[in-house]
């Protein structure tokens, strides 16, 4: 019988935050894993009223900013150096590393931009699609 593969076990966590579970045990063969997931709070927001007055030309918008995101559930090593607020990145650029499970999980800048801001830290165990950079393009 195969053991439990890293595809198995990012799959059934997905399934299990997105149905609210706590904790997942997982058991192939002599394989076994477990994890315990950390509550994600629910927001309500109540339904905001608009009132728009029509006097010229709108504004152009800032770009939103976009995340970061790790790729799987362990602890997070940056690149060596660690980037900083200000530091430019480019699409497939290499921004640190997600070790899980004697893996290292590569992450990927996505986009071309500037590192607007740093949500993590060297050494800190993170949550598969937590925020790990804000980057502004």
């Amino acid at each position: 019988m195969p053991g439990l593969s890293h595809d198995v076990i990012r799959e059934a966590l997905r399934i299990a935050r997105e149905s609210g579970f706590r904790t997942v045990r997982l058991k192939a063969g002599d394989d076994r894993f477990r994890a315990e997931l950390s509550a994600a709070p629910v927001v309500a927001s109540p339904t905001p009223t608009v009132t728009t007055t029509a006097v010229g030309p709108a504004p152009e918008a800032a770009p939103a900013p976009i995340l970061i995101h790790s790729p799987a559930v362990g602890i997070f090593r940056p690149i060596d150096p660690p980037l900083q607020v200000g530091d430019k990145v480019s699409p497939d650029q290499l921004v640190g590393t997600v070790a899980a499970l004697g893996l290292a999980n590569d992450v990927l800048a996505k986009v071309s931009g500037e590192i607007a801001e740093v949500l993590i830290e060297a050494g800190q165990s993170v949550d598969y699609h937590r925020p790990l950079f804000r980057v502004t393009r």
